[in-house]
């Protein structure tokens, strides 16, 4: 007998795109109201082309609409959660699938957030880098020593051994030689179109807060794990954790030990691509993951939870 699973959903971010992603979904019953009513979006995903999808305007509805039909997909077939967390982007989708948000509301902070984000970057010189294998103080403190050619700092901790920094491009540069020279040798720059999660995107933080007055917040009904700390957060301090969100490290690492430590059995990331999975497999923890992105996915995922072999 397969024991009592406890199942956290985990949702992805941007970066996670690419041109085809749900579009198995698209003639399925539950998806067909989701499809009619953001037919440009889901066009975008099924036949792109990549360059526009790649636009942060673009990209963060994109990746919201393909995770809210694959979550759609699990809870046509009663897969519930007990807990929910996401990246970045994906903690919005986290906090739908927990009842915070009605599809409308998280679809439209997914076009706003994006554009807003966009709009706050155009005409920076950025640069991201991912530091592997190396100590996060010996990274804080590179950060430290090129704060003088600009602003650079830890913006993901995504898991043991992989943490990011982001900023203006001079001052990234900085860092990464100082921790060449401090015998760092692992280091890939990532492809994306700003800053995010550094001080250089606080001027988005005012927009949000004006925006989720309009919004109304529901009592979650399982537990989110925020970004911000990576541990649980209040129905009275999520707002807040949103806001600051987009300006501050993401706590990915710590979202994973959180989990780790509520005796989660199942991990299921939900959304294009299987990035967090590999965060968690570079963790050292042995538990369950299983990923839907598409129809097929979904079927190994539905077999796995009934104890078929695959």
């Amino acid at each position: 007998m397969t024991p009592m699973r406890k199942i956290a959903f985990v949702f992805a971010g941007q970066g996670a795109q690419y041109v085809g992603m749900g579009s198995s979904f698209y003639n399925e019953p539950f998806a067909l109201d989701l499809i009619n009513k953001y037919p440009t979006v889901a066009e975008l995903c099924q036949v792109g082309p990549q360059s526009e999808l790649d636009k942060t305007s673009n990209t963060q509805a994109a990746i919201v609409l393909t995770s809210l039909l694959a979550l759609k997909a699990l809870q046509h077939h009663g897969v519930i959660p007990a807990i929910t967390a996401g990246l970045s982007l994906g903690e919005y989708t986290a906090c739908f699938a927990a009842g915070i948000f009605s599809e409308d509301e998280v679809m439209e902070i997914a076009f706003k957030r994006g554009r807003w984000m966009e709009e706050t970057v155009q005409g920076m010189d950025c640069r991201m880098t991912a530091v592997l294998q190396s100590d996060n103080e010996l990274i804080q403190s590179a950060c430290n020593e090129a704060s003088s050619k600009g602003i650079v700092s830890i913006s993901n901790f995504n898991c043991q051994g992989q943490t990011v920094i982001s900023g203006e491009r001079s001052a990234v540069d900085q860092a990464v030689e100082f921790l060449k020279e401090k015998g760092v040798r692992r280091m890939i720059d990532l492809q994306v179109s700003g800053p995010f999660h550094t001080a250089l995107m606080a001027p988005v933080e005012n927009k949000l807060k004006i925006l989720f007055e309009t919004i109304t917040f529901n009592p979650m009904s399982v537990p989110v794990l925020c970004n911000l700390s990576g541990n649980y957060v209040s129905d009275n301090d999520l707002k807040q954790a949103l806001i600051k969100q987009v300006s501050s490290a993401v706590q990915f690492a710590k979202t994973i030990e959180t989990l780790r430590s509520a005796s989660v059995t199942t991990v299921i990331e939900i959304g294009p691509k299987t990035v967090l999975s590999g965060f968690i497999k570079k963790s050292a923890w042995d538990v369950e993951l299983m990923h839907v992105e598409d129809m097929d996915s979904l079927q190994e995922t539905l077999n796995a939870l009934k104890g078929e072999s695959l």
